[in-house]
């Protein structure tokens, strides 16, 4: 998977930008089935090996973990996000469950619908509070 590929697009519609987004995740790890292997490999060795750890992390991870902090930062400015929503856990709620059924073998989002509710779910668990208006 390119850097390019993963990164978030932003057209202002973020329930639009993050299924593109996560779409493109969703190919990699389960559309190429040595890709998903060897990334559940190479996760299941980082925790023998605090090298691989790191480095997995400053390479893989934290540069997508910064790029989905900051698309949300926005859409959390622009009023499409609770204005104290957590921007680390909206990350895991959106991408927990990808690599929850990645690494316990659960398979992949089947369908464009189920990847489309889960993105509801967690932008309705991080929506801005309507009832004070």
């Amino acid at each position: 998977m390119e850097r390019d590929s993963l990164s978030f697009p932003d057209t202002g519609d973020l329930r639009a930008d993050l299924l593109t987004q996560m779409e493109a995740l969703l190919r990699g790890l389960f559309g190429s089935p040595r890709f998903g292997r060897a990334l559940i490999g190479l996760i299941a060795d980082s925790h023998h090996h605090v090298d691989l750890a790191q480095g997995m992390q400053e390479v893989l991870f934290q540069p997508r973990i910064d790029d989905g902090r900051a698309r949300l930062a926005k859409a959390r400015e622009a009023g499409q996000l609770h204005a104290d929503a957590d921007l680390g856990l909206a990350v895991e709620l959106l991408y927990g469950p990808v690599y929850y059924r990645l690494l316990l073998h659960q398979g992949g989002l089947h369908s464009p619908a189920e990847l489309e509710t889960l993105v509801d779910h967690a932008l309705r668990a991080l929506a801005p509070d309507t009832t004070l208006e």
